[in-house]
């Protein structure tokens, strides 16, 4: 749906726009992840109904036009980021101009293999005399449909980039395994909190202090009132739409900002007053939060405000 302000609220107009036109390129780049080239299509020119020359737009559309094997198209819209991106600052335009001739060699790679597989595909189907008199079955029927070079190329792509990510993965597992690690790496969150603190550290830090489930449940207490307070969700709601809500990039806005609140909660807890001590206050209260439910409830409710709230950037981790 379109959403709209009252026609003389220009400001709120331009950004819900703003809004709606980042919704629809996270719902395109959500698509793409999923193969949806469809969906990916419609989103992307959804968007581009908003703003004509948005690059990430064009460049997901024509991520969706390949997907959907419309190669010639897909390579004219790359043409068109290419050339919006020469009005771009210096690094920005390299990284755009990049990631465009990264996929037209792809797109060049996939066509130059379909039409050698096609030429190897068609001498194969004369010389089981497909086009003759063995084009049916012995029961009657025709052979199912051979596929197309497109779809032998993608598949043989598919089959060889698994592979290697498989037997990569596995070289890896063995690696950490000899090395006394656990077979797995834990990922690391983008946002430490009491409930995804920064696990890497878990073992390594040198915690100055601990505390009792009764004190987390405080300390969580004085996290979410913080939070919650008018100015800092001001502040919160306004680097969302500093950065598009895109969640990464509104992360690095608000890190320093939430510091800003969190500072005052370590050095009244005797923590160190730094991104050392938020991680193992973030490591005491995780003690507590992955076995008591109620705090683990507060500690999720803090995050919820810290991160603006449902009309924040809550709910958004994973666009």
């Amino acid at each position: 749906k379109n959403f709209a302000a009252e026609p003389h609220l220009q400001k709120e107009n331009k950004e819900l726009k703003t809004m709606h036109r980042a919704c629809l390129n996270n719902k395109a780049n959500a698509a793409l992840k999923m193969d949806q080239w469809q969906n990916a299509l419609r989103a992307s020119e959804d968007a581009l109904r908003i703003k004509q020359d948005d690059e990430k737009a064009l460049f997901r559309k024509a991520q969706a036009l390949e997907g959907l094997g419309r190669t010639e198209e897909a390579l004219e819209v790359l043409d068109e980021v290419a050339q919006i991106a020469e009005d771009m600052d210096e690094d920005f335009k390299e990284a755009v101009l990049s990631d465009v001739r990264e996929r037209q060699e792809a797109i060049k790679e996939t066509e130059h293999r379909a039409a050698k597989d096609y030429q190897h595909l068609f001498k194969k189907m004369g010389d089981k005399k497909v086009f003759g008199g063995g084009r049916f079955l012995p029961d009657g029927t025709s052979p199912p449909p051979a596929l197309t070079p497109a779809q032998e190329a993608k598949m043989k792509l598919q089959k060889e980039k698994q592979e290697y990510l498989e037997a990569k993965a596995q070289h890896e597992r063995i690696q950490r395994l000899k090395d006394g690690k656990p077979a797995f790496e834990p990922r690391e969150p983008l946002l430490p909190t009491a409930n995804t603190p920064p696990l890497s550290q878990s073992r390594a830090l040198q915690r100055s202090r601990t505390v009792t489930a009764a004190q987390a449940e405080q300390l969580l207490g004085e996290l979410l009132e913080a939070y919650s307070s008018e100015s800092f969700q001001r502040k919160v709601h306004t680097h969302a739409k500093d950065a598009v809500f895109e969640y990464v990039p509104f992360l690095k806005r608000l890190k320093p900002t939430a510091f800003e609140v969190q500072e005052s909660v370590l050095t009244k807890w005797g923590f160190d007053p730094s991104e050392e001590g938020l991680h193992e206050m973030f490591l005491c209260l995780h003690d507590h939060t992955m076995r008591n439910r109620r705090l683990k409830e507060l500690a999720e409710e803090s995050t919820k405000m810290l991160l603006g709230g449902e009309d924040g950037m809550w709910g958004m981790e994973s666009d």
